[in-house]
């Protein structure tokens, strides 16, 4: 079951890094690459940090306004992300990068439904 489990978790994290690199390489088109981009970096306590410029994407413009879960000083279960200065960013826990990089497509639909939920 542990191996189910593992395999799993792989698949998923996979499809999040795979929707990333897919979503980069669509913005990519000559010019994008060169001024805006993504950035992502280890945090000291510890954890993740996520930003991505929103430039010129259709999801430019677009607020979200701040999610969190968990506690940073409790614990490594912890995330808050949002949108602020046309970035989407994401701080979290050393085992939350794949759920900070889920949040950017579930942006993307909401945008695509006119509203943010």
């Amino acid at each position: 079951m542990a191996a189910a489990d593992a395999a799993n978790g792989e698949r998923a994290q996979e499809s999040a890094l795979n929707w990333l690199m897919h979503w980069y390489q669509s913005q990519c088109d000559g010019e994008w690459e060169h001024d805006q981009g993504i950035s992502i970096e280890t945090l000291d306590n510890p954890g993740w940090s996520l930003k991505i410029d929103l430039e010129d994407t259709e999801a430019h413009g677009r607020e979200m306004p701040p999610r969190t879960y968990g506690d940073m000083e409790q614990g490594v279960d912890w995330w808050i992300c949002g949108t602020r200065d046309n970035h989407f960013w994401a701080s979290g826990g050393p085992l939350q990068l794949e759920t900070m990089i889920r949040d950017l497509p579930r942006l993307d639909r909401r945008q695509r439904n006119g509203a943010l939920t």
